[in-house]
């Protein structure tokens, strides 16, 4: 099983731990290794789920501990501790002509027999309840080491080793993972398999851990406990502030062993120190991580207002390329209009030259129409005259009988020329009123047409509304020739 659930804070290694003022943090690791609560079946021996829950998700502490090994030195530190503890006695075991048998109840992921191993003069071994803990150990070492040192087997049951038949037994913050009623079980089978001592490194009396973490952990009374079995436990000086070493020592007991009061003042120094450049770099590292959030916000905010620009850039080149094709329509129009406007203008000229001829015509029609009008009037004074005289002939006849007939055939024959005359004077009208009608059709016709260019000249173009005027123009000036022959004829 991993170390338990503990915080570090930068303290005095020398201080007093009434003096420290020490308190872990309640959510410092529990929130280390992210873990559903366990379920499935429950292991043989292990019916709590926080027995469960190391079966279950051990394997993520491989990673774990790497990680943990970068910002808190305790880790480390107890790995010296441990490791020179077990030297010093495997040393001493080689002047007794034998080797060290050292037990490691709860190895997990090997993190300390990695170590242990390769301490001359030791046999080193493991048991752990969580398979898929000890199925990391593959990173360091091979399948056949862990099937020849390593025990599976239930976190309640009994050792597979013979009474008496382990020099050291160990634990490093494992009997804090172990459920209050099962704990004098656990110290009980670990004294059984000793022949030397038993060595608990577990949290100190001082030190608040997290209870809810991993589904359970508890911060056990050891030397209490050990005193209710009738063991006698010591309270071992430590290299750093969060554990505290518990020694039962089995049988007549080892004197030897004993790691250098200096060592451990220098460790717990090193643990001070650490933690204090290890604060001030995580304070600089959460300055850069506000920095770099910054920035990455700002980055967010700028990449935001390049999309914002590139979308309006693109509107405005889709808007672009909509004026273009309006403007290349436009121009198109533009250039049909000017087509029509030059057909308008060959029509307006034809119709001026159409207009000019038709004013001639009307000039030379006013012009017969005075000449017919003069004739007609020299008729008219004529048959005055005829008349005057035909008046004077039948005064003349009613005075002589004889001269009736004369004046009868006269007047007869100045009727008959009369009549011939006034004939010629309708046959004249005539003509007149046909040539009238005539101009009258084509100025009606000659309207109609400069009505027509005209109202096409005011849509397309300024300059046809002059063509219009100077057609009214001449509209106007053959009504008035017409209105002053029809003034003749009256």
């Amino acid at each position: 099983m991993p170390d338990s659930p503990i915080s570090t804070t930068t303290h005095d290694p020398d201080a007093a731990p009434a003096e420290r003022g020490m308190v872990a943090d309640s959510a410092h690791d529990a929130t280390r290794v992210e873990h559903k609560p366990a379920t499935g079946p429950l292991a043989p021996g292990g019916d709590a789920s926080n027995y469960i829950y190391w079966q279950q998700h051990g394997g993520e502490w491989a990673d774990e501990y790497d990680q943990r090994k970068l910002v808190e030195p305790r880790y480390h530190i107890q790995e010296l501790m441990l490791a020179e503890y077990v030297e010093r006695h495997a040393e001493h075991a080689r002047s007794l002509g034998r080797k060290l048998r050292v037990l490691e109840y709860g190895c997990g992921v090997g993190r300390h027999l990695r170590n242990l191993s390769r301490i001359p003069n030791a046999d080193v071994f493991g048991y752990d309840q969580s398979p898929t803990m000890v199925s990391c150990m593959q990173r360091w070492t091979d399948a056949a080491w862990i099937e020849e040192h390593v025990r599976l087997g239930p976190p309640t049951g009994s050792l597979p080793w013979d009474d008496g038949s382990i020099d050291i037994v160990y634990s490093c913050e494992v009997m804090v993972h172990v459920r209050p009623e099962d704990l004098p079980g656990r110290i009980a089978e670990m004294v059984r398999v000793s022949r030397g001592q038993v060595l608990l490194m577990e949290p100190s009396p001082h030190y608040r851990i997290v209870s809810g973490a991993h589904d359970g952990c508890w911060n056990h009374d050891i030397p209490s406990v050990c005193a209710s079995m009738g063991l006698a436990c010591e309270v071992m000086p430590s290299g750093f502030f969060s554990q505290t070493p518990f020694r039962i020592v089995v049988g007549e007991g080892h004197p030897w062993g004993e790691i250098s009061p200096l060592r451990l003042a220098i460790m717990r120094r090193m643990e001070s120190d650490l933690l204090c450049g290890l604060e001030e770099v995580s304070e600089e590292r959460e300055g850069l991580r506000s920095r770099a959030r910054d920035a990455e916000s700002r980055l967010g905010e700028s990449i935001e207002s390049r999309r914002a620009t590139a979308q309006r850039s693109h509107e405005m080149e889709k808007r672009l390329d909509d004026l273009q094709q309006r403007l290349a329509a436009a121009k198109a129009s533009l250039e049909e209009r000017g087509k029509r406007v030059e057909d308008l203008r060959e029509e307006v000229r034809e119709a001026r030259g159409l207009i000019e001829q038709k004013t001639q015509r009307a000039r030379e029609l006013a012009d017969r129409n005075s000449e017919i009008t003069q004739r007609l009037e020299a008729l008219r004074a004529e048959l005055a005259r005829l008349r005057e005289q035909a008046e004077k002939w039948r005064e003349s006849v009613r005075d002589s009988g004889a001269q009736l007939a004369l004046a009868r055939g006269r007047a007869a024959s100045a009727e008959r020329a009369a009549h011939a005359a006034a004939q010629r004077a309708a046959e004249a009208t005539g003509e007149l009123d046909r040539v009238r009608a005539a101009l009258r059709s084509q100025l009606a016709l000659a309207a109609s047409l400069a009505a027509k260019r005209s109202q096409e000249r005011h849509r397309d173009h300024a300059h046809v509304t002059l063509v219009e005027a100077r057609d009214r123009a001449f509209v106007d000036r053959a009504h008035e020739i017409m209105r002053g022959g029809g003034d003749a004829r009256d």
